[in-house]
C-alpha cells in the first residue's frame, strides 16, 4: 500500500501535466462542439440546408435526416435562448397549427384504414416533422440577414442544379432518350420534370427579386445570368405549371417594385422563353417526326413528351392532362353534406383515385382541390384564410422594400394551382409544397413581427444579438 505522502508511481514516458492538459484540450474541444452543434450559426446553416435539399439531396429521408441531426437540437436551444422569438403569439404560426392538426385528425378519423399503405406512415411523419421545419424557419428569419442568407442559398443551389439538368440532358437523355423533358439528376437520380421546372423556377425567381438588392453592377450581371440558365432548364422541361407560376411571380414582382427597377429580369427571363419557343427545334437530336435523327437506335419517344421545334404547339395539344377527371374524382369523395363541411380526410380519396387510374395518378394535381377534398371548407378556409393574411403582409413589406415575399408568394400559389398534393407534411409525392409555400409565409410572418418590434424600437429576436 502507497503512504499518502508517497508520490504516485510514474509510467515511463507518462507526464501527468501533458495528460492532464490533453484531457483539458479534448473536453474544451467538446464542450465547443457541443455548443456550435445548438448555436444560431449552425441553425442557420442547418435550415439553409434543408431547402438547398430540394435542390440537390438524393431523396426526402436524407432530408429529413438532416432536419432531425442538424436543425432540431439548435433549434431547441435557439427557442429556450429567444423564448420562441414570440412564435407563440404569432398569428400566422397558430392559424397554420391549426391548420395542420385539423387535417391530419380529419384523415385518422375518416381514414383508419389508410394506415394499412406504408405511405401513410411516412406522410405522418413527415406530418411531424414539418412544425420542426416551420419553427427553425421562423428563428432564422426572425433575424433579416438570416432570411436574406436562406435566399442566396436557394438561388445558388438552383443554378448548380440547373447546371447539372442541362448537362445530364444534353450528354446522358439525348442519346438514351432523344428529345426527353429535362430533369434534375441530382435528386431521385432524376426528378420528374414538373417537379425539376418548379423547384428550379423558384430559384429563378429568387434570383430576380434579388437582382434590386445587388450592390454594384457586376453582382447583377451575375444574378441576370443565373436567371437565364434557371429559365432555360424550366423551358426545357416542357412544364406549363411552371410557366403559370414564372407569370404570376414575375406579374407579382411588377407590382411590388415597378417597371424602374424590375424590367432587367422580367426582360432576361421573357427573352429565353420566347428564344426557346423557337430556337428548341435546334436543341434536340430529333427530326420532328418523331425519329432520332443520327439513325440510331432510341426508340421514338411519345409525341407529347419530347421537345419539338413548336414547344407552343406541345403544350396546347397535351389539353388539361386529365386533371379535370382527376378533380371529378376527388369530388366524388364528398358524398354527403357533412364531408362537404369537414372533408374526406387524408390518405383515403388519394388511394381511390390510384385505384381508378391503375396506380399511375397518385395526387389531384391542385393544393386547392386536394385541401377542400381533404380537410373540406373548414380546412379549405383556414388555408385561405392564411395565404390572405400572408398576401396582405407581404404587400405591405413590398412598400417598406422588401418586394421578394409578395413575388415568391405568388409565384408559389401559381404553381400549386394546378398541382401539388398536400400542405401537411414534408412528404409527398410533389415534393415542392413546403419550399414554395410555407417558406415564404413563414418568412412573411417573421419580416412582419421584425418590422413591428422596429417600429416600437425593440431589437430583432434573434439570439444573434444577445
Amino acid at each position: 500500500m502507497i503512504a499518502p505522502d508517497t508520490p504516485s508511481p510514474v509510467l515511463p514516458g507518462h507526464d501527468p501535466e501533458i495528460t492532464a492538459d490533453s484531457s483539458r484540450s479534448q473536453e474544451d474541444g467538446l464542450t465547443r462542439l457541443l455548443r456550435f452543434w445548438v448555436s444560431d450559426r449552425l441553425l442557420l446553416w442547418g435550415v439553409a440546408g434543408f431547402l438547398a435539399g430540394y435542390f440537390v439531396m438524393w431523396n426526402v429521408e436524407l432530408q429529413l435526416m438532416w432536419l432531425v441531426a442538424v436543425c432540431l437540437p439548435a433549434g431547441i436551444s435557439v427557442c429556450r435562448r429567444t423564448r420562441g422569438a414570440g412564435m407563440a403569439g404569432e398569428s400566422m404560426l397558430r392559424l397554420a397549427a391549426a391548420f395542420l392538426t385539423w387535417n391530419l385528425a380529419a384523415g385518422i378519423i375518416r381514414n383508419p384504414e389508410a394506415f394499412a399503405d406504408y405511405y401513410t406512415f411516412e406522410f405522418v411523419a413527415g406530418a411531424v416533422l414539418l412544425p420542426v421545419f416551420l419553427g427553425t424557419l421562423w428563428l432564422v428569419c426572425r433575424s433579416g440577414r438570416g432570411a436574406r442568407c436562406l435566399l442566396r442559398i436557394v438561388v445558388w443551389s438552383a443554378f448548380g442544379a440547373a447546371l447539372a439538368a442541362i448537362g445530364w440532358w444534353y450528354f446522358v437523355l439525348s442519346e438514351d432518350e432523344p428529345g426527353a423533358r429535362l430533369r434534375n439528376p441530382l435528386v431521385h437520380g432524376g426528378l420528374h420534370p414538373v417537379a425539376t421546372a418548379i423547384t428550379l423556377g423558384f430559384g429563378g425567381l429568387s434570383a430576380a427579386a434579388a437582382y434590386g438588392r445587388a450592390a454594384t453592377r457586376g453582382c447583377r450581371w451575375i444574378l441576370l445570368g443565373v436567371l437565364a440558365v434557371i429559365c432555360l432548364a424550366v423551358m426545357l422541361t416542357l412544364s406549363r405549371g411552371a410557366l403559370v407560376a414564372l407569370a404570376c411571380g414575375f406579374t407579382a414582382l411588377l407590382c411590388a417594385c415597378g417597371w424602374r427597377k424590375a424590367w432587367p429580369p422580367v426582360l432576361t427571363a421573357a427573352a429565353v422563353t420566347v428564344a426557346f419557343q423557337f430556337l428548341a427545334g435546334a436543341l434536340t437530336p430529333l427530326n420532328f417526326a418523331g425519329e432520332p435523327a443520327t439513325g440510331g437506335s432510341a426508340p421514338p419517344a411519345s409525341p407529347l413528351a419530347v421537345l419539338t421545334d413548336s414547344p407552343a404547339r406541345e403544350y396546347l395539344a397535351r389539353g388539361d392532362s386529365g386533371r379535370l377527371n382527376f378533380y371529378r374524382y376527388g369530388m366524388a369523395n364528398l358524398d354527403q353534406w357533412d364531408k362537404h363541411l369537414t372533408g374526406a380526410g387524408l390518405w383515403g380519396p388519394e388511394q381511390k383515385l390510384k385505384e381508378v387510374t391503375s396506380g399511375q395518378i397518385d395526387h389531384f394535381h391542385s393544393l386547392f382541390v386536394a385541401t377542400y377534398v381533404h380537410g373540406g371548407v373548414i380546412g379549405s378556409a383556414m388555408l385561405l384564410g392564411l395565404i390572405g393574411l400572408g398576401l396582405r403582409r407581404a404587400w405591405t413589406l413590398s412598400r417598406a422594400g422588401e418586394p421578394q415575399w409578395f413575388a415568391l408568394l405568388a409565384y408559389g400559389l401559381g404553381g400549386l394551382l394546378f398541382d401539388g398534393q398536400s400542405a401537411c407534411s414534408l412528404v409527398t409525392h410533389p415534393r415542392f409544397e413546403n419550399l414554395i409555400l410555407w417558406f415564404p409565409l413563414v418568412a412573411i410572418a417573421a419580416a412582419w413581427r421584425n418590422g413591428r418590434d422596429r417600429h416600437a424600437g425593440r431589437q430583432p429576436s434573434s439570439s444573434a444579438s444577445r
